[in-house]
């Protein structure tokens, strides 16, 4: 990971269900689908734009799975790398303040 922190948000291009511990997610971009585990899933649903991905490493992935800490941030750096290339997630250097709701 870089140097600055970075935080994620979800994207609102998206739909997504929670079976069990896995998630499905679909970008109405482009009929991407992922279906997460039960890692990947800790990972999206903190992705609130509150908290860096370090922090959510160590709080959601590390504390609740048999991982360590640097492993734990490559393999979700990958993850979120690749769901930001299909406009799942979006990066900031910097906490993203909540969205306003919409009827």
């Amino acid at each position: 990971m870089a140097s600055t922190e970075m935080y994620l948000t979800q994207s609102d291009d998206i739909a997504s269900r929670t079976i069990g511990d896995d998630t499905l997610i679909m970008s109405t971009l482009d009929s991407t689908i992922f279906m997460l585990n039960s890692v990947g899933s800790a990972i999206w649903n903190s992705a609130d734009g509150s908290m860096p991905l370090s922090r959510i490493v160590q709080e959601k992935v590390c504390s609740e799975f048999d991982v360590t800490d640097e492993q734990a941030l490559a393999d979700a750096q990958e993850f979120v790398d690749e769901l930001v290339k299909h406009g799942i997630l979006s990066i900031s250097d910097a906490p993203v303040p909540p969205k306003e709701k919409t009827q």
